[in-house]
């Protein structure tokens, strides 16, 4: 039969990108990493742009940029090598991954030296030593001048940290909870929720300096060895780490790094004041200061357009394979249908976040970067952002259209092949249009909740509207109130197309009467 072949089409489909995808490490090139970067061109750094003044986001000349102390040392790192630098920012705990999946050369980010990394990955040598300091509500920060003070409270530390190490070994009587950015965790520590937060001693600063309700606890941790800051490499990185190791050294001999350190110092107080975070009198202490707004609003609208890019091409995608998958599940081939109720089961049965970073760790692929609005959108990502969300997609989707086609009565079949339609074409003309049809609400409310979940893509640093709420929330100081906005803009969306689907029903409901 017709829909078989197509069943196996599709089939050798599935079973190829699962091959290619499942072998790319196998596929690794044996040459040195230094002259791979030489003969590229491009050194490819990754960082995660939150952590004031390490690496933090800017607009410049309507244009967002990266910079920090940690950012100037990667381009004169870059300039040495002879090489252009491409900065890829993601979130913090997808760093590391980037190196160990090959995605990037090297990671700088506010990185500790520590023996727990040293498994995984190689270090530089160590370019700046950093503190560790208690960030507490400083109504209550008198009650903690010792870190025994701290037993039976819970403490919170970003994950992958080295202060999650430390708050473990010199905190062991209390509950240490984790936190994936350090904006989200500031929201927890303003609410009450956590006692404390430990954080780099620059980034806890600041927050003392624009968060008038917070303040630096006096209490002292002891020095571990791992307070100094290096560059993340590959395991084995050879001339690579040599190479960056001198480089690193010039830096430093010649005061370059406190030159990177006071200069990014002065633009950070100059991002937070433009971004409005400096609470006044009348705003101290409130999680509501909406200050940020009016430069901020770009953010917020370029991220909505990619919200909805992806979002349209995920349905698009997912309903194309979740056809195809429910009508390999009606057809008579056992075995395909087994590789097809496999296939959904597995993808409706882990989480989607798991599937977005299983396949962004397993497929290699390097696209440029095309700029939309404020936001530069590596098409590498947003590839696989799209592939992953419509593979998940259309496990759903062909549940739905199944239904859809079961629903529809075999009268209407078998007056079509009555009418010398085949198989196919009564599929394709008769039973498709209706089950379509029947299932057109639930199809919008997938599109709805696609739309939503598309916030998941910032965990590989893809830029959308959820990754410039958080850009607003580290420029500004302000931990809550870009997420409020960020959550009109979801809703304002998701309201706009379940009147648009409405519509959309009553119309064809209409036509069906006028029939």
């Amino acid at each position: 039969m017709k829909w078989e072949k197509v069943s196996v089409i599709f089939s050798f489909i599935i079973f190829f990108l699962f091959m290619i995808t499942g072998c790319e490490s196998a596929n690794e090139t044996k040459d040195d990493a230094l002259s791979q970067i030489k003969k590229r061109g491009t050194l490819i750094v990754a960082t995660s742009a939150d952590y004031m003044p390490y690496e933090f986001q800017i607009l410049k000349n309507r244009k967002n940029k990266i910079v920090g102390m940690d950012i100037d040392l990667a381009k004169a790192i870059a300039k040495d090598l002879g090489v252009k630098l491409e900065v890829k920012n993601m979130q913090f705990d997808s760093v590391l991954a980037s190196v160990t999946s090959g995605k990037s050369d090297i990671a700088i980010s506010g990185f500790n030296i520590t023996e727990e990394h040293k498994k995984s990955v190689d270090f530089s040598i160590p370019y700046y030593h950093s503190g560790q300091l208690a960030l507490v509500n400083k109504n209550k920060a008198a009650q903690y001048t010792n870190l025994s003070d701290f037993n039976g409270k819970q403490i919170l530390v970003q994950q992958g940290s080295v202060q999650n190490e430390i708050a473990k070994k010199q905190l062991p009587n209390s509950q240490i909870v984790t936190t994936d950015t350090i904006p989200n965790g500031i929201i927890q520590l303003q609410s009450g929720k956590v006692a404390a937060m430990i954080l780099d001693s620059a980034v806890a600063q600041g927050y003392e300096i624009n968060k008038p309700d917070l303040a630096i606890a006096k209490v002292k941790f002891i020095k571990t060895g791992e307070e100094n800051n290096g560059l993340v490499l590959p395991k084995h990185s050879g001339r690579l780490k040599q190479k960056i190791n001198k480089i690193i050294k010039k830096q430093i001999i010649s005061g370059k790094i406190k030159e990177y350190l006071k200069k990014n110092g002065k633009l950070q107080a100059k991002a937070v004041n433009k971004n409005g975070a400096k609470e006044n009198e009348k705003d101290k202490g409130s999680s509501f200061n909406f200050n940020f707004l009016p430069k901020s609003l770009p953010y917020f609208y370029d991220g909505a357009i990619v919200t909805l890019i992806i979002a349209f091409f995920v349905v698009l995608f997912g309903l194309i394979i979740g056809t195809i998958v429910a009508l390999v599940k009606l057809s008579k081939g056992k075995i395909l249908r087994i590789i097809a109720n496999l296939y959904v089961e597995i993808l409706r049965g882990t989480p989607m976040l798991l599937q977005i970073l299983v396949w962004y760790v397993v497929i290699k692929l390097s696209l440029p970067s095309i700029s939309v609005g404020l936001l530069d959108i590596d098409l590498g990502r947003l590839f696989i952002g799209i592939f992953a969300l419509s593979l998940n997609s259309g496990a759903y989707i062909s549940e739905v259209i199944r239904a859809g086609v079961q629903a529809v009565s075999k009268g209407q079949k078998e007056a079509a092949y009555s009418l010398g339609l085949s198989s196919l074409a009564t599929m394709r003309y008769v039973v498709l249009p209706q089950a379509f049809k029947n299932v057109l609400p639930a199809l919008g409310n997938e599109f709805i909740t696609i739309l939503k979940d598309s916030s998941l893509l910032t965990t590989i640093g893809l830029t959308e509207l959820l990754w410039g709420a958080k850009t607003i929330q580290a420029n500004s100081y302000q931990a809550l109130s870009p997420l409020l906005v960020a959550g009109v803009f979801y809703l304002g969306m998701t309201f706009s197309l379940s009147c648009i689907f409405a519509l959309i029903e009553k119309r064809l409901a209409a036509e069906s009467k006028e029939k």
